[in-house]
């Protein structure tokens, strides 16, 4: 079973006015990478953008749909989609990514094909960020934007243990845009979880949304709908965590299309407008940061492994210092004995015999002085060779304090 993290996010412009206005201007992005390499392709991203793509199309969106894209393909895709709602006034933008994502120092990215992602800088210079497209809708000035991202079944680049990859899973929650009144989250399961990918056409969560896009329900109520239907798939292993502030309701299926009245207050499920607990968004974000912890962790880790070979060179320099010191020092010894032995002699066999004493503890003297500046030279080049964490233990202490703060351990 695969990993996946899928995080729902509908930032959304309070009135019903802009609602209505922003039926007559529906845009919608899909996008569906699986064709990475090896063991990183999938089999339902490119299902799942194709299906929601056509049911999207049904219900009156304008849908622009990518393909296993890679970087400059999902760039110019996002550039252009962001010109098309330029053209519309009070537009509504939807983004649907299925594929690959990772989050990397609390900024989500979606992984385009053709890459290769060992290490995080990877990631940050070659993926496709989450905020730069929502940056786009901003520039867009969208009365509505609904992002969609089932993303991260699993994260591959583990496997590859790389410097700093492990423990990097899924995406991190999304914080609300400022500039909007209204905004619901609905993730398939909490942040750090796993969730299941789904054995058939579609993963889980998708094949739940399929199931309800179409009809008339308010989005609040399809939230509801979906995370009701996500847990019975997976027989309650997958619990979607969710977070509704809305100001007013919102359909995906446009006024004129929908076959009945709009609901009723009465209608809407109290647990599906009310705004979520601030614990709970707590909650959320302290998961985000003990991801980050790990993330941080395991880097530290396989910093400090990769530099277990200084550790053991400066072990044998420092040994190595101490023959040679034990050498100088025997040589030292030889040659004050030879000394004693040339000044108490008598005969010339006796001097001689000296004489070639003294001679040698002087070279094994030297020898072991020639020694110990090499041992202790190498030992000394060692700590300065030695790996430096520092970096990485502020990182963590900083993660550490939040974690408390929100009152974690």
């Amino acid at each position: 079973m695969k990993e996946f993290l899928i995080a729902l996010v509908f930032v959304l412009g309070a009135g019903t006015g802009a609602a209505h206005a922003a039926d007559d201007a529906r845009f919608a992005l899909v996008i569906g990478n699986a064709a990475y390499e090896g063991e990183a392709a999938l089999a339902n991203s490119a299902n799942d953008a194709n299906d929601m793509s056509d049911a999207l199309a049904s219900i009156g969106w304008q849908v622009t749909k990518v393909i296993d894209g890679d970087r400059k393909t999902m760039n110019r895709a996002v550039a252009q989609f962001r010109d098309a709602l330029s053209g519309n006034r009070n537009p509504t933008a939807l983004l649907f990514y299925a594929g690959h994502g990772i989050q990397i120092g609390g900024t989500n990215y979606l992984i385009p094909v053709k890459g290769t992602f060992e290490t995080p800088d990877d990631v940050v210079n070659d993926a496709i960020s989450l905020q730069t497209i929502l940056n786009a809708f901003d520039d867009a000035k969208v009365s509505t934007n609904i992002v969609i991202l089932d993303a991260c079944r699993d994260n591959p680049f583990v496997k590859k243990n790389s410097r700093s990859m492990g423990g990097t899973r899924g995406l991190t929650v999304i914080s609300k845009t400022p500039n909007v009144e209204g905004s619901a989250v609905l993730f398939s399961t909490a942040p750090g979880e796993t969730a299941a990918d789904g054995t058939g056409r579609n993963g889980v969560f998708t094949q739940a949304l399929l199931k309800f896009i179409k009809t008339d329900l308010s989005l609040q109520v399809l939230a509801t709908k979906v995370t009701g239907e996500v847990k019975k798939m997976t027989g309650g292993k997958q619990t979607p965590y969710s977070s509704l502030s809305l100001s007013d309701e919102f359909f995906l299926v446009p006024a004129s299309m929908r076959t009945t009245a709009p609901a009723t207050a009465a209608d809407v499920p109290t647990v599906a407008v009310q705004p979520a607990p601030v614990q709970d968004n707590n909650q959320a974000v302290k998961a985000s940061l003990v991801m980050q912890r790990e993330t941080l962790t395991t880097e530290k880790k396989q910093i400090q492994e990769k530099g277990a070979w200084v550790g053991w060179m400066g072990i044998a320099g420092w040994t190595v210092a101490l023959i040679g010191g034990g050498v100088s020092g025997y040589g030292w010894y030889s040659g004050s004995q030879a000394l004693n032995a040339y000044n108490s002699s008598t005969n010339q066999g006796g001097y001689d015999s000296a004489r070639n004493q003294m001679n040698g503890a002087s070279q094994t003297f030297s020898v072991g002085l020639i020694v110990a500046g090499v041992g202790l030279t190498t030992g000394i080049v060692s700590l300065f060779l030695g790996p430096d964490t520092s970096s990485v233990d502020k990182k963590i202490q900083d993660v550490d304090k939040k974690i408390t703060l929100l009152g974690g351990s």
